[in-house]
């Protein structure tokens, strides 16, 4: 029986391990990470799927993995569990409000449900913008998806073991195969000095009257307000390279709030119940590689995601 151990318990963490056990029933499957949800970035991310192009990483494989995600969801959804793993699908807007007229087609276009540009008839209550387009797509709300994997983890006999990894060498000669899915953790681990922390700072409000999303690009940044619950809305957005603060600004908490409300006035009186920054680990290209390390205790098959 293989002896696989999964470091991270992140949404990609989770999401290999259990893929781990269905895809290979026999292996005996161990997740070890130093944090857990609550206390993640995949716990402050809205959930939402729409993939973004990374230049450095070949454009059939990010569509490749985009659609299987999608698909994954969207198996989710028409299942009786798609209330406790908190998928759903949402509805909204994706904006430009930065000088050009004209954006091309997105190449998920044709995956997500009813998607088509906006119309004059759209422009009438919609934000300012120069172009844009309607789209159903699926939402994952992560406060509700990664318990659920976890216990499905657990359900499967999975173990799990909260403890900090300082080196891949400190599991050599316990299991056959590790798999990192440490994030911005493989800086230190594996010596990644590619991984760069972009920051995310969001605010949770109470507003349930919100029902579809309204996504705006302006030449500046990106202004997004996202369904996340049955009451909840998720605003933001930021992106700070290079910094490892996780504390909120109140001075960003007051743009994004000021941002959203110039995009739908009625957040003014939203309650705000809680303000976040996570880090988005960030490197040149998606990395998904194998090797074998050779330690005193033997060999250990390393796959890096």
């Amino acid at each position: 029986m293989a002896k696989v151990c999964v470091i991270g318990a992140g949404i990609v963490g989770l999401s290999t391990a259990v893929n781990i056990q269905e895809t290979v029933p026999s292996a005996n499957v161990t997740i070890i990470a130093e944090s857990f949800s609550p206390n993640l970035t995949s716990d402050v991310a809205a959930g939402f799927w729409e993939p973004h192009l990374l230049s450095d990483t070949d454009v059939d494989l990010q569509r490749k993995w985009s659609n299987e995600t999608f698909e994954h969801l969207k198996r989710l959804l028409t299942t009786s569990e798609a209330a406790e793993c908190g998928v759903t699908m949402v509805s909204g807007y994706q904006l430009f409000a930065d000088g050009d007229l004209k954006h091309e087609t997105p190449f998920w276009a044709e995956t997500v449900f009813n998607f088509r540009r906006v119309t004059p008839l759209d422009k009438a209550y919609l934000p300012p913008h120069n172009d844009g387009y309607f789209f159903t797509t699926l939402l994952a709300h992560p406060a509700l998806y990664l318990p659920w994997l976890i216990k499905r983890f657990v359900g499967n006999g999975g173990v799990v073991v909260q403890r900090r990894i300082q080196s891949l060498l400190d599991l050599s000669g316990k299991y056959d195969v590790v798999v990192n899915c440490t994030g911005l953790g493989a800086a230190a681990i594996v010596n990644d000095n590619t991984l760069q922390p972009v920051s995310g700072q969001v605010l949770k409000v109470v507003a349930p009257w919100i029902k579809h999303f309204i996504l705006i690009n302006t030449e500046s940044e990106l202004v997004y307000i996202i369904p996340s619950s049955a009451d909840t809305v998720t605003l933001g957005g930021t992106y700070g390279t290079g910094n490892w603060d996780k504390t909120p600004s109140k001075d960003i908490s007051k743009r994004i709030l000021e941002n959203c409300c110039k995009g739908v006035p009625s957040l003014k009186h939203a309650k705000v119940v809680g303000e976040f920054v996570g880090f988005r680990p960030v490197r040149p290209t998606v990395r998904l590689e194998r090797e074998v390390l050779t330690t005193p205790k033997g060999h250990l098959q390393v796959a890096s995601t």
